[in-house]
């Protein structure tokens, strides 16, 4: 009788959260699949990506500029689109230029410190040329934030990185060690998921209460079969 009430509200429990998940996830794919024009139209196409950090309050509310660098051009760009930079978040935007900017060897990054919460921890940003199809990464890891108390600064400028800067032990064992618990594990992940994981919110939320269900009925059975045996 308990173990009938008890997976009759977790049923019901699972139907709540997975509308919400799936509501959830609705959202994650309409952002993912609108990557928006920042600035006005040109000749040559770039897609620039930018990573926000998984610490606490690393989201930004200001506004987000950066400037690429190339070997024969450079060009500024305002960062805009509807719920970016938030925790965690990978964000993608789209840029054009009158000119080829060329292999990008610098950025500089920067956001107009509004909002009620401007504090903004970078990760890395990565741009993308697809008229050479070749990608150009730039490890931040740092606070752009007045309040920071080593380097108190809204704007960085950041050298392209090399292969061997991107393969450091110490940097994919915390990135993978990040991914392993944002997105592999089963529990944690049903608040953080990254929205570009295939593994949807709604999916996690099901596996979970077939663990819970499955765990009761275990259970059922093996204090049922020790109460048989002890009553023998």
């Amino acid at each position: 009788m308990v173990v009938g009430i008890i997976c009759a509200a977790l049923v019901l429990i699972h139907l709540l959260v997975g509308l919400i998940a799936h509501k959830l996830d609705h959202l994650d794919s309409l952002r993912l699949s609108q990557v928006p024009l920042c600035g006005r139209p040109g000749l040559y196409h770039y897609r620039v990506l930018v990573k926000t950090g998984w610490r606490p309050g690393a989201g930004t509310t200001a506004h987000v500029g950066i400037s690429l660098y190339g070997v024969k051009k450079s060009g500024s760009h305002h960062l805009q689109r509807d719920g970016a930079f938030q925790r965690g978040s990978l964000d993608q935007f789209h840029v054009e230029t009158d000119d080829n900017l060329g292999e990008v060897w610098k950025i500089r990054i920067w956001h107009d410190n509004t909002g009620l919460d401007p504090s903004w921890y970078v990760q890395h940003v990565v741009v993308w040329d697809p008229q050479t199809d070749h990608m150009f990464f730039f490890l931040l890891d740092d606070w752009l934030s007045v309040d920071n108390e080593t380097n108190s600064t809204v704007e960085k400028e950041v050298l392209a990185c090399c292969p061997e800067e991107l393969t450091l032990f110490k940097r994919v064992f915390t990135s993978q060690l990040i991914f392993g618990m944002v997105d592999r594990h089963l529990w944690l992940s049903l608040l953080e998921r990254p929205p570009h994981s295939c593994f949807t919110r709604g999916q996690r939320v099901t596996c979970s209460a077939l663990m819970l269900h499955l765990y009761l009925a275990l259970g059922a059975l093996w204090y049922g079969a020790v109460g048989t045996v002890g009553h023998r």
